[in-house]
């Protein structure tokens, strides 16, 4: 679903509800300026790990090597809980193919030719101690979604000399897709006491992906979250649906490492957003009361 050439209704999707378009290649397409302050739908470039500014135990600096996996930078990376977490469930790890190997990139190579690890994988005993130290932002899974499989190359990197399409995302995008409507529908079941009905909805999820379906049994808010991370992840604003379905904090409590290592306090604010001044302001006929907190 995520092929370049795949996206859209006429191309044979039958999942595509709304979608944006890439033509980098006539005027107006999106993401034709090589300057940064071009295209900016760098989705592959955010949503990736830097395995090629890894070094081998020699020192040796890998390459760019844009065929691997287009040129993310580490600015988000997956944790363990969509690394590893939620394809456990039914112990699917193997055989849910949103987590297959083409799906989902745990292993990277060195392609430098000059390193003698050379098209050997990256491990924490063959790397040196600068890469072990960032292993995480080195070596995070990446989800292939992100990544172009066809390559514009407008760009070049000066050191590998490499083309590559320097994180751009040039292939089409999903706004609404089919089956984020079924796991919509599916929390609307379950609150409304059909459990059953919602097991259907996500299974029709999930037998698309040959994931063990589940049953009424096994319904519940956290499950729907798990499935919603399970195929939307980087689709989905994450934070809009935490925040939707009141469970943010409990999220961040029991997720996000960054909390719990610098042992942020949680500010029970954080569960609405706050209401810009200038709609305050501009609700003149009665009072606007800002949300608690802000």
């Amino acid at each position: 679903m995520f092929q370049d050439g795949n996206f859209n209704y006429r191309e044979g999707n039958k999942e595509a509800i709304w979608n944006i378009s890439q033509d980098p290649n006539i005027k107006g397409g999106n993401n034709t300026d090589v300057d940064v302050s071009g295209g900016q739908f760098n989705m592959e470039r955010w949503w990736g790990p830097i395995p090629w500014q890894s070094k081998d135990i020699n020192g040796v600096t890998n390459f760019l090597n844009d065929t691997l996996m287009g040129r993310p930078i580490a600015f988000l990376l997956a944790t363990a809980y969509t690394d590893s977490l939620i394809w456990k469930y039914k112990n699917n790890f193997n055989n849910d193919i949103r987590n297959s190997i083409y799906n989902v990139q745990r292993t990277y190579y060195y392609t430098n030719p000059a390193s003698k690890f050379f098209g050997k994988a990256i491990t924490k005993t063959n790397c040196d101690a600068s890469t072990v130290n960032l292993w995480l932002q080195r070596t995070s899974p990446h989800f292939k979604k992100f990544v172009s499989a066809v390559h514009y190359h407008k760009f070049q990197d000066a050191t590998s000399k490499e083309w590559h399409d320097n994180g751009r995302t040039y292939k089409d995008w999903y706004i609404m897709r089919l089956a984020e409507t079924y796991l919509l529908r599916a929390e609307a079941n379950m609150l409304k006491g059909d459990n059953a009905s919602a097991a259907n909805d996500i299974n029709a999820v999930r037998n698309r992906a040959s994931a063990t379906p589940v049953t009424a049994g096994d319904v519940n808010m956290e499950l729907i979250l798990d499935e919603r991370a399970r195929e939307l992840y980087g689709e989905e604003f994450r934070l809009n649906t935490l925040l939707r379905t009141g469970t943010l904090i409990d999220h961040l409590t029991k997720y996000n490492w960054y909390f719990k290592e610098n042992n942020i306090a949680f500010n029970p604010s954080w569960k609405l957003f706050p209401i810009p001044r200038r709609e305050i302001e501009a609700n003149t006929g009665a009072i606007l009361e800002q949300n608690p907190g802000f």
